[in-house]
């Protein structure tokens, strides 16, 4: 089979979904390397304090070779992976090796992986790991995602393992092409590193051998994102993790150089209220009140906003705040009723360094805390950047309310008839968030 150019994003899907078996030797092939794997996480792990039995989560997980190995050590693993052939072996390993109460194992997507873990009652992780360059393949926007998310089911303080590639040495090192044979499978990898945007783009072909020929089975370009430990270190950091170090050899907690063929990067989860990277988030306070009528009125148009029919003023409202040093980068406000929380308005001037996601975590914890059962919104129908934020964090779409924008111009003539995008402000939609699951 030869992958088209349209599989390019998702070859990831191609070849450990549809194709699983092709690449299964290689996967085999590091077992033996994965006890002295385990033993140099095991001294990262006693550095920074993770007891016998802590929660793990292991993510893009194979076969289970690393999820196993911790499960023997005495850890409760949780193992993720997108391929239900992979995952079929590590349950398989896992009875065999008499494991099988310490480790479970489920066939996610790592783009959604929070939220579907949530649902299945998997949360309060001691450790999240990603293990085996798994990280890069889609991008930086829904990588960033996904960590930011994973916030949301681990525990306060909790630790971030990211073990990949490290760009540096495939600078300094670098290899056009290499063969590898295993079970009568030749792959063959085609190598190039771009250096404007540190992406791989790979071909990689495999053929079946037999009787001194072979035969192309699979064809696909591989396409990921690589990272030095300074950017690496900046991404998860903007995602809302605190970077605490790095090791370019595990097991004697080496630093990384550029002869580090790959690095292991530390994050460490604050909990609630303390600093995100250079950030803080707070709930607002009454000295905050001047300047929070300004932030409104700057995003806003006025210090008013109107919604279903209502004149709201979200300068007396609660919120919460995020500040970078003195300075005030993000701002929620909500407002709860009964069993409900509304936000009723939501602004960051930094885009895409983990405010938005901070600023719903907060709330979130603060309705849940109130005994709210429901966290919901309000937003227009040209919102489309927003519509995606909401439902990546948990919110569903539950009511459209066609032209009721006509009616809130009436309250507020400041609403613009079209949005920057060019499109027409017409409908109000309303997303909810179920505080319940």
């Amino acid at each position: 089979m030869t992958a088209d150019s349209g599989t390019k994003r998702d070859w990831a899907k191609v070849l450990f979904v549809d194709h699983p078996q092709v690449f299964l030797p290689w996967m085999k092939s590091m077992i033996g390397q994965a006890k002295a794997d385990v033993r140099g996480l095991r001294t990262v792990f006693e550095k920074f304090q993770v007891r016998r039995g802590a929660r793990i989560l292991d993510l893009a997980c194979g076969i289970g070779r690393i999820s196993i190995n911790l499960a023997k050590a005495g850890y409760e693993v949780v193992g993720v992976d997108i391929s239900r052939l992979y995952l079929d072996f590590a349950r398989k390993w896992a009875e065999r090796d008499r494991v099988r109460g310490q480790t479970r194992f489920y066939v996610m997507d790592t783009r959604r992986v929070s939220q579907q873990l949530k649902r299945k009652g998997e949360k309060k992780f001691d450790v999240i790991l990603n293990y085996g360059t798994a990280i890069g393949y889609r991008g930086e926007d829904e990588d960033a995602e996904m960590l930011a998310g994973l916030l949301d089911i681990a525990e306060p303080h909790a630790l971030l393992v990211i073990e990949t590639v490290n760009r540096d040495y495939l600078v300094r090192h670098f290899e056009k092409e290499s063969v590898s044979t295993l079970e009568g499978i030749e792959w063959r990898e085609f190598r190039r590193l771009d250096l404007e945007n540190s992406f791989m783009e790979n071909s990689w072909r495999f053929y079946r051998r037999k009787a001194g020929s072979r035969r192309l089975i699979l064809s696909i370009p591989v396409s990921h994102r690589v990272f030095s430990l300074h950017e690496l270190r900046r991404f998860i950091a903007n995602a809302g993790w605190k970077y605490i170090g790095s090791y370019g050899t595990q097991g004697i907690l080496s630093p990384v150089t550029s002869d580090s063929f790959h690095m292991t990067v530390l994050g460490r989860n604050w909990g609630r209220d303390q600093p995100l990277n250079d950030f803080l988030v707070r709930p607002i306070q009454a000295t905050d009140r001047d300047w929070v009528e300004s932030f409104i009125k700057s995003h806003w148009g006025s210090g008013i906003v109107v919604a279903r029919g209502r004149v709201i003023r979200p300068g007396e409202l609660d919120g919460f705040a995020v500040f970078k040093g003195k300075r005030p980068v993000g701002l929620l406000t909500f407002r709860t009723d009964g069993s409900e929380c509304e936000i009723v308005t939501i602004d960051s001037i930094l885009e895409r360094k983990g405010i938005g996601t901070s600023l719903i975590d907060a709330v979130r914890k603060k309705a849940k805390a109130k005994g709210c059962k429901r966290l919901w919104l309000i937003t227009t129908n040209d919102n489309l950047s927003a519509l995606g934020f909401y439902q990546k964090k948990g919110f569903r779409l539950v009511a459209v309310y066609p032209d009721a924008i006509e009616a809130s111009r009436k309250l507020k003539p400041q609403i613009a008839m079209k949005a920057a995008n060019r499109i027409p402000i017409r409908d109000e939609l309303e997303l909810e968030l179920d505080l319940t699951e």
